[in-house]
């Protein structure tokens, strides 16, 4: 089984997304932007799809390890779309 590193061309393209739910109510979405980083990767297939334009959904792989640098702001989106 290959590695295989994943990581940005351009600064700010990497965007991390937490979501935080409680029984009963809508959720609330916090995504993280990143200047750069890295993931390492063990499965090939994930090449088979890429594309540009999208990028890659890392949540779904199987990762050996990673790296996002610089931290830059939150976006909290909070349901009815209100953003803070």
């Amino acid at each position: 089984m290959g590695k295989y590193k994943i990581s940005t061309k351009e600064k700010n393209q990497i965007v991390e997304t937490e979501f935080y739910y409680k029984q009963g109510y809508d959720s609330v979405k916090i995504n993280t932007s990143y200047r750069s980083g890295w993931v390492i990767a063990t499965e090939k297939e994930i090449l088979n799809d890429y594309n540009p334009k999208v990028g890659i959904d890392v949540r779904s792989l199987e990762l050996e390890d990673h790296s996002f640098l610089d931290g830059r702001g939150d976006d909290i989106e909070f349901p009815g779309n209100k953003n803070i």
